[in-house]
């Protein structure tokens, strides 16, 4: 491991330590419906109000560390605790060679076995939808964190998909179908066959397995193929 990554993977490891620190942090997490084997899986974070200087951008912000398809550390997304908050909902490391999140599938490195065994992904738009559906048992998901599918997140996961549900989110503005419709069309010009679902509306993954469980999950997804 070179010397960036090792720096990365120390600041994403204090993140994950003061996590453990923050009551304020863990009860958001938990009423979210995230695990604490979750919080271990995705070496979640928190960057506390008082933060060494590298991290005060990202101060009271629950931190998502992001890995290249081969595990390692490669940077991290964060989201506001407080929706009041007057900051950016989502703030990012910056760009630099090791971290390009258009390039990047979120998950990827924990849901590339289950893809290559069951021959199918299925891709959202969120950090939070995937950690659900992983603890929800669908280990195959992974995200775009919030962007549009570029074709090098189409090749990864063709390289072991032949299949590919697409679960976007519901909204009234129709960014999600937007966005679902360019992934079917990347998806698609790789060789991938591609299922939308759809949520009921207003819905986005996350907040479906979380009241309507994994099985009506499930019927969704066979719905999707019919």
């Amino acid at each position: 491991m070179n010397k960036t990554f090792e720096k990365i993977t120390e600041i994403v490891e204090y993140f994950h330590q003061e996590l453990k620190k923050s009551s304020i942090a863990k009860e958001y997490l938990k009423s979210r419906g995230v695990s604490k084997d979750s919080v271990i899986t995705f070496k979640l974070g928190y960057a506390p109000i008082k933060v060494p200087y590298f991290a005060q951008r990202f101060s009271n912000r629950i931190i998502f560390p992001f890995c290249n398809n081969s595990g390692t550390f490669v940077g991290w997304t964060s989201r506001v605790l407080q929706e009041e908050i007057k900051n950016k909902k989502y703030l990012n490391t910056h760009d630099s060679p090791e971290f390009k999140k258009s390039r990047l599938l979120y998950g990827y490195h924990l849901a590339v076995k289950e893809i290559f065994k069951k021959q199918q992904a299925i891709l959202v738009e969120g950090q939070m939808d995937v950690i659900l559906l992983h603890q929800a048992g669908f280990i195959n998901t992974v995200a775009t964190s919030g962007g549009t599918l570029k074709e090098v997140g189409a090749r990864s996961i063709a390289r072991y998909a032949k299949y590919c549900y697409l679960v976007f989110d519901n909204d009234d503005n129709n960014a999600g179908k937007k966005a679902s419709l360019t992934a079917e069309k990347c998806l698609k010009d790789v060789g991938v066959t591609t299922f939308p679902v759809v949520l009921p509306e207003g819905e986005d993954p996350a907040s479906f397995i979380l009241t309507q469980g994994p099985d009506k999950f499930r019927k969704l997804l066979e719905n999707a193929r019919k």
